[in-house]
């Protein structure tokens, strides 16, 4: 009954989608945004159906859900701000539920995570000149841009260490998906700060969308 519940969300989270990607590119303002919040709730109501005991899978998504209805009036700094921190506490999520399989896995090889934080370090060093231009030299949002970016990177970072581990099928799903979320975000950040770009809701949720759901799909698919 679960997996048929299952099925019946991710099959409406699907056709939401399909809904919102043609309303953006179109550029329907008004459909689009109706669209937008519900894309992520089927896809968390979904994930509950597969994984009831894994609460840190469907709350992450859940909170992408709340991320967007912010990001509805991503002009306002304010929604802004608080949709950056839904998003960001959603992966923090996610990368909670990898690390807890790979310790019941008995995978969490920690001279091996020294070396990840080392690696993260330097990216955000080099992250920091072109998050500052993208931003147009604010300070605030730099600050605020290069931590929400190594949580991205983290979860793809994470994802990659379990592919070495040996979790290569699904693992690569959520590498894939951390990677499509960078661009999502780079994508807006650019919009928001720099220039405009024609169908842009269409290429910041298509990539979006694709990071979520390889994201979750990886982590559904890894417990079983």
């Amino acid at each position: 009954m679960n997996f048929v519940l299952a099925g019946i969300f991710f099959g409406c989270f699907l056709a939401v989608s399909v809904v919102n990607l043609i309303c953006g590119y179109h550029e329907w303002e008004k459909p689009r945004r109706l669209t937008k919040p519900f894309c992520l709730l089927f896809l968390a109501l979904s994930a509950v159906c597969l994984r009831p005991t894994e609460p840190l899978i469907y709350v992450g998504a859940f909170l992408g859900m709340i991320g967007d209805i912010f990001l509805l009036y991503k002009r306002n700094r304010v929604m802004l701000v608080f949709g950056g921190v839904s998003f960001l506490t959603g992966h923090l999520c996610y990368i909670a539920a990898m690390l807890l399989l790979m310790g019941r896995a008995g995978q969490l090889n920690w001279p091996v995570w020294g070396y990840m934080l080392l690696v993260l370090l330097v990216l955000e060093l080099l992250m920091i000149p072109s998050i500052y231009f993208l931003t147009k030299k604010s300070k605030p949002f730099t600050l605020i841009g290069v931590f929400y970016s190594s949580i991205l990177i983290s979860v793809a970072l994470i994802a990659l260490q379990g592919m070495c581990w040996g979790w290569e099928k699904w693992f690569g799903l959520i590498f894939c998906g951390g990677l499509s979320f960078i661009v999502s975000d780079l994508t807006l950040t650019t919009t928001l700060f720099r220039h405009d770009l024609k169908r842009r809701d269409f290429w910041i949720m298509l990539t979006y969308l694709l990071g979520e759901v390889l994201i979750v799909c990886g982590l559904v698919f890894t417990v079983a």
